[in-house]
């Protein structure tokens, strides 16, 4: 069976929709903001890395406690690597 269009369509948007809106939003404008109000570097760093994973730990959805803290630890890494850098 054939992937239909629509299918091939959203399955080629949905990477690059992610890399120019959750990335940017966390990091370039949500993260400086909640910093200059708070004072806090470390502490918004970590939320908003944080948050970042909370959003895809559950892709693809298996509904296994194990499987989604290993999520959890696989993603937090680069999540908050990538909050340090920027």
């Amino acid at each position: 069976m054939a992937l239909p269009a629509w299918g091939l369509t959203l399955g080629f948007l949905f990477p690059l929709t992610i890399a120019f809106a959750e990335i940017p939003f966390y990091f370039s404008y949500l993260m400086p903001r909640l910093q200059a109000a708070t004072g806090q570097k470390l502490l918004i760093t970590i939320l908003c890395g944080l948050m970042l994973v909370a959003q895809h730990i559950t892709l693809p959805l298996i509904l296994d406690g194990r499987f989604i803290l290993w999520r959890l630890v696989m993603y937090l890494p680069f999540d908050l690597f990538l909050g340090m850098v920027m």
